[in-house]
């Protein structure tokens, strides 16, 4: 599994794992592509460069991307 944790700003005691696209794909169910298209679209959270050729995400990022999904569901919206 390719994840790494980071220190969140202003609270040394919290941890934040990297979230790798792999690992992305299978916790939010969205394909590749669609992870893209939704970013260009303004509807995903943008990844962090964490090297020349690597990117990730936040997992607090997802979880708050997933619930407002959850959220929107509920409502009824997209």
């Amino acid at each position: 599994m390719h994840t790494k944790t980071l220190e969140t700003p202003g609270n040394t005691n919290e941890r934040t794992r990297i979230v790798r696209m792999r690992e992305l794909i299978r916790t939010t169910g969205v394909s590749r592509s669609t992870i893209y298209r939704l970013i260009a679209d303004g509807l995903f959270p943008a990844p962090l460069k964490l090297s020349k050729s690597a990117i990730g995400w936040t997992s607090a990022a997802i979880q708050n991307w997933l619930c407002e999904r959850e959220q929107a569901s509920l409502r009824g919206q997209r």
